[in-house]
């Protein structure tokens, strides 16, 4: 009833400053069978108030656009203007609530139980619900005004919104965290008092004003238009972004200098082996000679795995066009990453096909044929 009683007070209203809708009106809100005008006053009962065309300055035909008058229009921009600019900052409020609710979810709700978890899920959704209502009502008012003013100063600003821009500005915690950039929602530049002016040669204007791309750095504001709050949420994300970064760059500094150590371990671990031979020349022969064949096949054993890892490093190095640490030892530093494909003794393979044939032409079950190493 509520909603009701408004569209009949709008329709009054209409009534004195937008005649030219009564017969658009009436021909669209007639009820069937009847051909007599409806009282302005009452809306039938089979018609949902929420499904009453409004007839506001951008829905009517460019006919009966042109009968209103010229300040009406105006008005009428200005009032889509500012709901655009107040659903966009609505829009970020709800993404920044959000994004917190999350985060404290993520650090102190989850893993206490499944009221707790639910309460905050239920919350977070309320969040996500007000994001998407933002998100339409900003997009009705842009349609609006690309009815009433096409080539408008807007345009640069208020771009087109798709649901990827619809993010907060926070880490996503996903793959390639170094190179995340935010959204232009994030970065758009102040309003200016001539907004519905027209663009300088805007018949000429590129399609990047229309379709979002941030190529051409218009929207990237010192600031923009964020107020105190944004920018703090700004500069704790920036922060943050420089910590991820310089953390990064320590890891690869610390990877790089593992890699080193462990080359010269295995080959400290190579060299190792062979001066234990000298030091048990007291033995028999025979026992030193067993001694001296162990500690030979633990030192190739130790360069073996040195060599390997060296072919795999410097390989990737190569594919990632880095040098080598100035700190690389010398002897690895033109190692080949050897074949691992197994490669089979011919007289094996023709012993086992002996075999083979000698179970065929005996008749045996092949389940009794004699396991052969190949």
């Amino acid at each position: 009833m509520a909603h009701s009683r408004l569209v009949n007070i709008w329709q009054a209203i209409q009534q004195v400053y937008m005649p030219c809708v009564a017969g658009l009106r009436s021909a669209t809100a007639a009820p069937a069978g009847h051909g007599e005008e409806m009282n302005d006053s009452m809306l039938p009962e089979s018609i949902s108030a929420c499904d009453v065309s409004l007839h506001l300055p951008d829905s009517l035909p460019s006919n009966l656009r042109s009968q209103l008058p010229s300040k009406l229009i105006a008005k009428y921009r200005k009032l889509r203007l500012a709901q655009a600019e107040d659903a966009m900052a609505s829009m970020k409020k709800h993404l920044r609530k959000g994004a917190t609710l999350f985060k404290h979810k993520k650090d102190h709700i989850a893993g206490t139980g499944v009221a707790a978890n639910t309460r905050m899920q239920n919350a977070i959704s309320r969040q996500d619900a007000k994001t998407r209502l933002d998100a339409a009502k900003y997009s009705s008012a842009r349609k609006a005004l690309l009815v009433l003013c096409p080539s408008g100063k807007w345009k640069k600003r208020l771009r087109v919104l798709r649901d990827a821009d619809i993010r907060p500005p926070t880490s996503d915690g996903g793959p390639g965290e170094g190179r995340r950039k935010l959204t232009w929602i994030w970065r758009m530049i102040p309003a200016s008092d001539d907004e519905l002016q027209p663009l300088d040669g805007a018949d000429e204007e590129d399609d990047n004003v229309e379709d979002g791309d941030d190529s051409d750095g218009e929207n990237h504001g010192e600031g923009g238009s964020l107020t105190a709050e944004e920018l703090e949420d700004l500069r704790v994300e920036w922060a943050r972004s420089l910590a991820r970064a310089e953390r990064w760059e320590e890891e690869l500094r610390l990877l790089k200098t593992e890699m080193v150590r462990s080359l010269r371990f295995l080959d400290f671990k190579s060299k190792e082996w062979i001066a234990l031979i000298s030091k048990r020349a007291s033995l028999l022969p025979d026992i030193r000679a067993g001694l001296s064949g162990y500690a030979h096949k633990q030192a190739c054993m130790f360069r073996r795995i040195a060599r390997k890892f060296a072919a795999q490093w410097i390989q990737l190095f190569r594919v990632n066009e880095r040098k080598l640490p100035h700190t690389w030892p010398l002897a690895y530093r033109t190692v080949v990453l050897a074949s691992t494909q197994v490669k089979r003794r011919p007289e094996r393979q023709n012993a086992y096909k002996r075999l083979r044939e000698d179970a065929a032409s005996n008749g045996e079950d092949s389940e009794n044929e004699m396991e052969v190493d190949v």
